[in-house]
């Protein structure tokens, strides 16, 4: 199962800005304007994966398509979302609603009212194409969609935004968005229901605290721990994927084997936020899942980041081309494996990773905890743009 992943496009108009539409300096390098594939990095991304292996069976976008809710880059942007999986024969189209899609300070009910209505009369359909999904999605917050054999959960945690009363109130509702008791309880009962064992939760703000960032504002979504822990004993394996602050995080919530695996997904043309430049990156995804294992998250995430204009495979350290993901990982057990290995100063890590299988298993974010186990038998582990390197001995 694979899903094309766009986050926080942020895209912006040159005649608006032009004409002072914009407050702030906040935005992005993408005007839609840009009108072919080597301006447009939405179209360009067909260019780029065009001869990847393998069909991708659903494009995901989790928020923030334009930049400050103008409507005509959003309408614009929906629609080369859409032709860009038509070039890719991509069969199904989602999305979830970020603050900046309905307003990302709005303020009360009628305004937030207002934005909803213009969202369900955008062509093609948002945030779904079945017709019955989506009134689902705008009349309770939650929908759903059963690809292959997987069923993508759909959540709108902009929901309430306008409402809470005091200017306070709607502030903390739009930094942080919501899940209410009645949207979690759908999302579980959606989870526990589905008839395959997989199940991708999407939504635009974040549900779980990234201590790994520094930032002044660690807002989460108030029931977003909560629901992180209750989707652990849905007996399904959880993947939920969300965006909002640009920055680039993945792991399992907790060491159990049915913990949702959780990933944030970057941005694709955005600035970054000031806090957030060691972890930002414009990047675009493909989480491939691995549907024949069911007893925890399973697969890999490939990354393309921005270079110019141009969309390459991901150096980033952070988050490099290909990260693998799966069971929790016994770092003593690895540790032990690779003291025993036949080398006197030092081995390649592909090298180590043939004679040792788990290794492939290790993600950017299993550095330092497999660094401080690998230290305790005298060995230390070099990582360089992006990727482990090799084990010396010390």
């Amino acid at each position: 199962m694979k899903i094309l992943i766009l986050s926080d496009i942020h895209c912006l108009s040159a005649a608006l800005k032009n004409s002072n539409a914009y407050s702030g300096t906040t935005g992005g390098s993408f005007y839609i304007e840009h009108r072919d594939s080597d301006q447009n990095l939405i179209l360009g991304v067909a260019d780029t994966i065009r001869q990847h292996a393998g069909k991708i069976n659903a494009l995901l976008c989790v928020g923030d398509i334009a930049h400050q809710s103008q409507a005509l880059p959003l309408m614009v942007a929906w629609n080369d979302i859409n032709q860009l999986a038509q070039e890719l024969s991509i069969p199904h189209v989602l999305a979830v609603t970020g603050n900046h899609d309905v307003n990302s300070r709005i303020s009360n009910i009628d305004d937030a009212i207002e934005r909803i209505d213009f969202l369900r009369t955008m062509r093609p359909r948002y945030p779904i194409s079945d017709e019955p999904s989506a009134s689902r999605y705008f009349s309770d917050g939650v929908t759903f969609a059963d690809i292959e054999n997987t069923r993508i959960i759909l959540v709108d945690t902009t929901k309430t935004h306008g409402m809470g009363g005091t200017p306070e109130a709607a502030k903390a509702i739009f930094a942080k968005g919501e899940i209410t008791a009645a949207m979690k309880q759908n999302i579980l009962s959606y989870a526990k229901s589905a008839k395959s064992d997989h199940v991708v939760i999407a939504m635009h703000h974040h549900p779980k605290r990234i201590d790994e960032v520094q930032d002044k504002d660690y807002d989460e979504i108030p029931l977003g721990a909560n629901l992180l822990q209750e989707l652990s004993t849905t007996g399904k394996t959880c993947i939920v994927i969300h965006g909002h602050k640009h920055f680039v995080n993945f792991g399992h919530l907790t060491p159990d084997a049915r913990s949702p695996f959780i990933f944030s997904a970057a941005s694709f043309a955005a600035y970054p936020y000031p806090e957030q430049s060691l972890h930002f990156a414009n990047q675009f995804h493909i989480v491939d899942i691995d549907t024949n294992v069911i007893n925890f998250p399973t697969g890999k995430i490939l990354s393309w980041s921005k270079n110019g204009t141009k969309w390459v495979k991901s150096e980033k350290p952070e988050m490099p081309h290909e990260v693998r993901f799966g069971a929790p990982i016994d770092y003593s057990l690895l540790a032990e494996k690779v003291d025993k290995l036949n080398f006197e100063s030092s081995i390649f890590f592909e090298a180590a990773a043939k004679q040792v299988p788990g290794l492939n298993d290790l993600s950017p974010s299993c550095k330092e905890p497999f660094q401080e186990t690998l230290y305790e038998r005298d060995l230390s582990l070099v990582f360089a743009r992006g990727m482990y390197q090799k084990f010396c001995r010390m």
